[in-house]
């Protein structure tokens, strides 16, 4: 019985148990962390959006360059600080099974 309340039937099992709850909490730090990186941009463009239009006082064309800026930014954000790095993860992880798996379809011969 390991830190979880479960009682095993072996060790490898409280090995992978251990395993999934240390990558569930790695995911969770990778969201909470991107989240984060969003919040503080989301309010860092909404200043300088608010700064930038009062500095061309509210023109029309300063009005739609500072939504689409905003809007594309927080976009490039979003892929940067939450899809990329759960790209990076999945990529590792099946790098991880093809080099256990001898049978995988996707093994290179060497």
């Amino acid at each position: 019985m390991l830190l979880t309340g479960h009682q095993s039937q072996s060790p490898r099992e409280d090995l992978f148990r251990v395993i999934r709850q240390v990558r569930q909490r790695w995911r969770l730090k990778i969201v909470l962390r991107g989240l984060a990186v969003m919040v503080t941009a989301g309010i860092v463009a909404f200043l300088l959006s608010a700064f930038g239009l009062e500095y061309f006082r509210f023109s029309a064309p300063a009005i739609i360059t500072f939504r689409i800026l905003t809007y594309l930014t927080l976009t490039l954000l979003l892929v940067w600080s939450l899809l990329l790095p759960r790209r990076a993860e999945s990529r590792t992880s099946q790098s991880r099974y093809t080099s256990r798996n001898t049978n995988h379809p996707f093994r290179r011969a060497s």
